[in-house]
């Protein structure tokens, strides 16, 4: 029982790491959109600018950094 608990605690974490793996590649590679002035971001610009916003801070709560991160996804 214990090892099959163990073995699915792995594989959430696993796919949590994938997860995140994407969306670090992703929003670093994307780049930034600009806004004009006086007009209003559209959803899509709203979630990137906040994304590379927040993407140092989420990675450094984990103890990771960005190029640490694309470095194992190229690998």
């Amino acid at each position: 029982m214990k090892k099959q608990v163990a073995a699915t605690f792995r594989t959430i974490l696993i796919v949590l790491a994938v997860v995140l793996l994407i969306i670090t590649a992703v929003l670093y590679f994307v780049d930034t959109p600009v806004v004009e002035e006086g007009q209003e971001p559209t959803t899509a610009q709203k979630i990137i600018l906040t994304g590379k916003k927040y993407l140092s801070e989420i990675l450094l709560a984990l103890g990771v950094s960005g190029v640490t991160l694309i470095a194992a996804f190229t690998n």
